[in-house]
């Protein structure tokens, strides 16, 4: 171990080399590795920051990095009035592809975005001040992902233990992170299949369910459906019967070029498209023109749609997201076939009353013709124009 420490003080900035037997232990724990963080460490001046040199960092401060450093949860140290953030390799993938330049660097910088969120900036001055530890549970995040090119969301529970000095006055803080982005995110998605099953009970009138699909994913499931369309399939071309977005066109055409691969998604029954030629506008978190997946709907008598949902910016491309959508699409199409259904049985009943109406009427008008024969036919129904009538409805119901 002393022979590989050396070699690794002559890679190192002369700031961080151990003057004390102490501090070489220190060394060996928090340095000693071949690691991004111990890299970053060995190549930092020290002398350039509020810390200084490191035979002058108090002891407090290279207990808590040894423990950080041999943590393999993500950990990040803040310290002084300043709050620099000393994270170890588990947090870098909190700030993929920026290790070297937030380490040692005020938190604020890191966060620039969500410092002032009371989960976050605030609530550490408030344990620098207080001395009183904190925690928050399943808060969100906004990172980029671990190759570098686009944004995703994920959650943490975080504790706050506050550092001690000698003076008894609070140094820094401990703050170490547990991951539950998976918990939260099938949580969440679990509970808005279950609403859009919930809250679609009772309609019974196709224009109806179309409505509440429009309103339902423009409220309650914009987390991880960023914008859905419901398209009816005709021979020629789709038409929208329902969608989120005014920029989703109303009709394509199967021969428009820009559309050819959502018309190759109808033949093959499903599939995930490109939404560039949508025109969609971009803002906040939008880098890259969004994805949806393609669903094709059968309903009864060879009725035949297309359900478009779009993928949320900050969603995670991965089978849990492709499981969701099947689910959630094939919910849909599950109470497609019930509102259809009911409104087939409601417009059958009618057509029997109606059929029933015309038979009671013809035969009340034949009984009252029978009954008397001397009335002039100017005042009698027209028995022919009712027999004919009946005739028309019986016929309707048959089909």
């Amino acid at each position: 171990m002393e022979k590989m420490s050396s070699v690794l003080y002559d890679n190192c900035h002369p700031s961080l080399i151990p003057q004390t037997e102490e501090d070489r232990e220190f060394f060996s724990i928090i340095v000693d590795h071949e690691t991004k963080i111990s890299e970053v460490m060995r190549n930092t001046d020290w002398t350039a920051t509020c810390l200084g040199p490191f035979s002058d960092w108090p002891r407090a401060l290279k207990s808590a990095l040894s423990i950080s450093q041999a943590s393999s949860f993500p950990v990040n140290i803040t310290w002084g009035e300043d709050q620099i953030s000393l994270y170890n390799d588990a947090y870098c993938e909190m700030v993929w592809g920026k290790e070297a330049k937030f380490f040692a660097e005020p938190v604020k910088n890191m966060w620039p975005e969500g410092y002032e969120d009371p989960n976050f900036g605030p609530l550490l001055r408030g344990v620098m001040k207080t001395g009183k530890n904190a925690s928050r549970n399943n808060i969100r995040w906004v990172v980029v992902n671990k190759g570098g090119d686009t944004l995703t969301e994920r959650f943490f529970s975080s504790s706050y233990t506050p550092i001690f000095l000698r003076s008894n006055t609070v140094g820094g803080i401990f703050c170490q992170l547990l991951e539950t982005t998976d918990r939260v995110i099938s949580e969440r998605r679990m509970k808005a299949i279950q609403q859009i099953q919930i809250q679609g009970l009772g309609i019974n009138i196709p224009i109806e369910y179309f409505q509440f699909l429009e309103k339902f994913f423009k409220t309650e499931c914009t987390d991880d459906v960023s914008y859905m369309c419901l398209y009816s399939i005709d021979q020629e071309q789709l038409r929208c019967v329902t969608r989120t977005s005014d920029h989703i066109p109303k009709e394509i055409r199967w021969d428009d070029p820009a559309f050819k691969d959502i018309t190759q998604c109808i033949q093959r029954g499903s599939g995930i498209v490109s939404m560039a030629n949508f025109n969609l506008p971009k803002s906040g978190f939008w880098s890259a023109p969004s994805t949806a997946n393609v669903f094709i709907l059968t309903l009864p008598k060879t009725k035949k749609y297309l359900l478009l949902l779009g993928h949320a910016p900050l969603s995670i491309a991965d089978s849990t997201r492709d499981d969701f959508v099947s689910l959630m699409c094939s919910r849909i199409e599950l109470m497609m076939v019930n509102v259809f259904s009911r409104a087939e049985e409601a417009r059958e009943i009618q057509t029997l009353t109606d059929m029933d109406k015309a038979k009671n009427l013809f035969l009340a008008s034949l009984s009252h013709e029978m009954r008397t024969p001397l009335t002039p036919s100017s005042y009698l129904p027209k028995p022919f124009e009712m027999i004919f009538n009946f005739l028309k409805a019986f016929e309707k119901a048959s089909r």
